[in-house]
């Protein structure tokens, strides 16, 4: 059980560095959507990219740490907590609770800035359709056109540029 608990403690604590990262990623992520500038939302998509496939390993480490302490302690359901609660009153008790305050504040963060950089990106999808609308004449003034017998043709479907050019 001591090996299991050191493991968990490592795994654990190395994913809360991640997701420090990832918080400092997506604050810088936010930055630069605002600023428009994609050549570094792409450099930091592929940090951010590399750091989530290495908690999703932790992740899953974790889980079958889980697992194992479930088999050892005769339990069908495991959480961090009833960990915490199984080690009271010894150091362990102490180090995991600190990890799991630390994860309970740094998730929500990671959460929101997320949120936020979802809706900053919606925001800029949409106003380059709507450029992209006013460029090709949207619904209200555009010029009607006519074919050679009188047909209205309507303009809405055609493709702004012609990719045989």
């Amino acid at each position: 059980m001591a090996s299991l608990i050191e493991e968990l403690i490592t795994t654990l604590s190395e994913q809360v560095e991640l997701y420090e990262k990832i918080l400092k990623i997506a604050s810088e992520k936010k930055v630069v959507i605002i600023e428009n500038n994609i050549k570094a939302l792409q450099e930091i998509i592929a940090k951010e990219n590399t750091i989530v496939g290495k908690t999703l390993r932790l992740d899953k480490k974790r889980i079958e740490i889980f697992e194992d302490m479930k088999v050892v302690l005769n339990k069908n359901e495991l959480t961090l907590s009833d960990i915490i609660q199984t080690f009271k009153g010894q150091k362990e008790e102490s180090v995991l609770f600190e990890i799991k305050n630390k994860l309970s504040n740094i998730l929500p963060k990671i959460k929101i800035i997320n949120e936020q950089n979802q809706e900053l990106i919606k925001m800029s999808m949409d106003y380059i359709d709507y450029s992209i609308n006013l460029i090709r004449g949207g619904a209200i003034g555009r010029p009607t056109y006519y074919d050679s017998i009188g047909n209205e043709i309507d303009i809405a479907d055609k493709k702004m540029f012609d990719a045989k050019q």
